[in-house]
């Protein structure tokens, strides 16, 4: 796991909270902001955020754009993991079925997540690939 700047992690966060949590309309102020904190890295693209923005939009097709160009900007992460964003790609393609690039996604995230040693990301790409009918 890479150590991803401080201040953009807690910023990230906080934002995702926001937008989760929504007590009082705060979410879309928050998904704005977050937008304008992406647009702001375009730039410089970190990984994180961009992942962040896709897991937190609700429009599948711009999801899955955002997680493509995650996966593209780990390239420049060496330590980034890639099996999450391949794991949550995959359901946003399966949403819109395209299952034939989610179930790809989704094996390449179990062989990812194993080789990493999350047994929670193992799990849960197993638990896609038996809902895919893999």
């Amino acid at each position: 796991m890479r150590n991803v700047p401080e201040d953009l992690a807690r910023r990230v966060w906080e934002l995702g909270e926001a937008i989760s949590n929504d007590p009082h309309g705060r979410g879309v102020a928050a998904l704005q902001s977050l937008r304008a904190l992406y647009e702001s890295y375009a730039a410089n693209p970190d990984p994180l955020l961009t992942e962040a923005l896709a897991d937190r939009t609700s429009d599948a097709r711009e999801a899955i754009t955002l997680y493509e160009a995650a996966l593209e900007q780990c390239a420049h992460f060496s330590d980034e993991p890639t099996y999450t964003k391949r794991r949550d790609l995959a359901l946003r393609l399966r949403e819109v079925g395209d299952t034939v690039k989610a179930r790809a996604q989704a094996e390449l995230a179990l062989k990812e997540a194993t080789r990493s040693g999350d047994a929670e990301y193992v799990a849960n790409a197993q638990e896609l690939l038996r809902v895919m009918g893999v």
